[in-house]
């Protein structure tokens, strides 16, 4: 995915880290951002082909009476089950990083920001000029999991389907911890903004 003349940075980190809040701060300054999560949400909404692969592996029950996907079932089905999850990967990643690809192109923007919260788990990191981990520790993640209506148990199977933390930390190229205030994590960008704003792209 790397274009010369232009920085493509990776944004990624563990589930509940604040890796939107960060990618926010990214777009409010004017750079280029893509949402992994909200490319799956659209595929799940309007991707026909996706609805009947997701019969085929998992049933009806994927889902709803309504058409729509029963995204609570199939993370009840996928969580459980390391080899379910790998199937559902299979058949989403695919589609997501050609989405990616297909804003990419259509953006002129000198510095864009892709969030991808399995981007280490999918092997996509050389695909990027350097990577953004949003470090946060598992506490905190958990609790802001539970405020957005998870269970701790919910919460837990879901940290625990990812890369470890500090696995994705060695293999950063950049770190901004979540784990205080909005300002601290807000000036911790700033300084991030600061060097690669800077920084000559397609170097």
């Amino acid at each position: 995915m790397k274009e010369k003349n232009k920085f493509l940075l990776g944004l990624t980190g563990g589930i509940g880290s604040g890796k939107s809040t960060v990618l926010a701060m990214f777009q409010k300054k004017g750079a280029a951002v893509i949402d992994a999560d909200a490319i799956v949400h659209g595929l799940y909404a309007d991707d026909k082909t996706l609805h009947s692969a997701l019969v085929r592996e998992f049933g009806d029950s994927a889902m709803k009476a309504d058409g729509t996907v029963d995204k609570k079932m199939l993370a009840e089905i996928v969580f459980d089950a390391p080899r379910e999850r790998k199937k559902l990967e299979e058949l989403i990643h695919p589609r997501v990083r050609r989405k990616i690809k297909a804003e990419l192109n259509q953006t002129q923007r000198s510095l864009i920001v892709v969030d991808i919260p399995l981007l280490y788990e999918s092997r996509w990191q050389d695909e990027f000029d350097a990577v953004l981990v949003v470090n946060a520790n598992d506490e905190i993640r958990l609790s802001r999991l539970v405020k957005r209506g998870m269970t701790r148990i919910e919460s837990r199977k879901r940290i625990d389907a990812q890369l470890p933390m500090e696995i994705k930390l060695r293999k950063a190229d950049f770190v901004i911890n979540n784990n205080g205030s909005i300002a601290e994590t807000r000036k911790q960008f700033d300084r991030l903004w600061q060097r690669i704003s800077t920084t000559p792209h397609g170097g």
